[in-house]
């Protein structure tokens, strides 16, 4: 999926990439990001495709009441290729972490 993206944008850079892409079944273990963009393949290519300073904001929703879990297994995914990864409680957004 994020495949083609990169070969069609390799010139172009983004300052900012965020990511919303949920699939709101109360059984998943995680409702959003879906698991494909945790993906080491995916992640690497998430890095070719901002800035040197650029971000991506993924949203990270658990249905199950386990969002402390969702957001560390999110971070862990990332954490390998970016430099800095933290995670965001959303504001009056429950069960939503950014």
């Amino acid at each position: 999926m994020m495949y083609s993206l990169v070969r069609h944008t390799v010139s172009i850079k983004y300052d900012v990439i965020h990511i919303d892409a949920c699939k709101p079944d109360p059984s998943a273990d995680l409702a959003c990001p879906l698991k494909i963009f945790l993906t080491p393949d995916n992640v690497e290519n998430l890095t070719k495709l901002i800035t040197d300073k650029g971000v991506v904001i993924l949203n990270v929703i658990n249905l199950n009441g386990k969002i402390q879990e969702s957001a560390k297994l999110v971070k862990s995914s990332f954490e390998d290729a970016f430099k800095l990864c933290t995670v965001k409680m959303a504001p009056y957004s429950h069960p939503n972490m950014v």
